[in-house]
């Protein structure tokens, strides 16, 4: 249900950043050095930004003497300091300089977060919620990672809160409430973090726990799309192609699709395919459509599986294949797309 991050082969919304070197001195020791580096992977953590890349680039870096190596000689002589056993954990659960093993992850982030150790906090919630080096239920151990996430979150971490906000959302290891959602993310908006912005918007568009209002939800995507988050930059597309709370404009609307795209969003790759099928801020390129929706498709994206097997029936702007437009059809349908549906049962009478 949740977004996944800080764990290299992951595909998440945020945003990438350049590492400043001289926030950290190599000439300091290494008990400062590791408690500055937890210090900033939280900074990171509540401004939307990927702590992973941070360390990596670190460690890659040439303007420094200390090696990612000896941090983790290090840390493993030393574990009587909350950071050094929160860094451990992360070291552990990533892969630095040892195996991936989430189950010696999970026993150290354990470990620090009763000591409330609030980053750990935040990653054992993550645990629960994945199953990462514990046994996981069928929809996770929600009550566990709820009351971590409440626990980090009251000591004002930002992305805690956030996934607080999720929770009362989505009723997951609480009851669904979404005025207590949106108070979290109104919270969290607040800090300027990005994807709380954007969820404040789709709450204010769809009016879950406050009144609608889809001006109020297009400035927020806007700003939140400024920041870099993916998924705004997909949702104002969307309001720039509609009219949807502000003027419409169809080269925005291309623009930021492009954007969302680029940011391996896969709603977005199926949203241009969709400007290319239809002209929207650009010309029409029924080929270039055809190739971002079968991308999308090959993703999974029911809609895009939709638009294919609508492609295939018609033959719009590539060979008409009936048995392609069934496969397609199929696929939509399967993850309860009605019009993918009500499209395969017609054509299997055909047969």
């Amino acid at each position: 249900m949740f977004q996944n991050f800080n764990r290299p082969n992951d595909k998440d919304i945020l945003i990438p950043i350049t590492t400043n070197e001289q926030s950290i001195s190599s000439k300091k020791n290494l008990k400062i050095i590791i408690n500055e580096i937890v210090e900033h992977i939280t900074e990171l953590f509540n401004e939307g930004n990927d702590a992973y890349k941070y360390i990596i680039d670190y460690f890659n870096s040439n303007s420094h003497n200390i090696k990612s190596q000896e941090i983790y000689n290090w840390l493993i002589d030393n574990q009587n300091d909350l950071d050094s056993i929160f860094l451990l954990g992360y070291f552990n659960y990533v892969g630095i300089e040892t195996s991936e093993n989430l189950n010696q992850a999970f026993n150290l982030f354990i470990k620090a977060s009763e000591q409330d150790h609030t980053v750990s906090q935040f990653y054992v919630g993550l645990c629960y919620e994945f199953g990462y080096g514990t046994e996981k239920n069928e929809n996770g151990n929600p009550n566990q990672a709820f009351d971590l996430f409440i626990k980090a979150s009251k000591q004002d971490h930002t992305v805690s809160q956030f996934y607080v906000g999720l929770c009362y959302e989505f009723g997951y290891g609480t009851e669904k409430n979404e005025e207590l959602a949106f108070k979290f993310f109104e919270k969290v908006a607040n800090k300027n973090y990005p994807s709380g912005i954007n969820y404040l918007g789709y709450f204010y568009e769809r009016g879950m726990g406050i009144e609608k209002d889809l001006k109020r939800a297009a400035s927020l995507y806007e700003k939140a799309a400024n920041l870099g988050n993916i998924l705004a930059q997909y949702n104002i597309a969307i309001m720039y192609m509609n009219g949807y709370g502000i003027d419409k404009d169809d080269n925005k609307a291309f623009e930021l699709s492009k954007q969302s795209v680029e940011g391996e969003f896969i709603g977005g790759i199926r949203l241009l395919g969709y400007c290319y099928s239809y002209g929207i801020g650009t010309s029409i390129n029924k080929q270039k459509a055809f190739e971002l929706y079968q991308q999308a498709a090959d993703l999974g994206d029911t809609v895009a599986q939709n638009n294919l097997g609508d492609m295939y029936e018609t033959g719009d702007g590539i060979w008409k294949d009936i048995d392609k437009a069934r496969y397609w059809f199929g696929q939509s349908a399967k993850q309860g797309d009605q019009e993918a549906q009500d499209r395969l049962k017609k054509l299997l009478n055909l047969i």
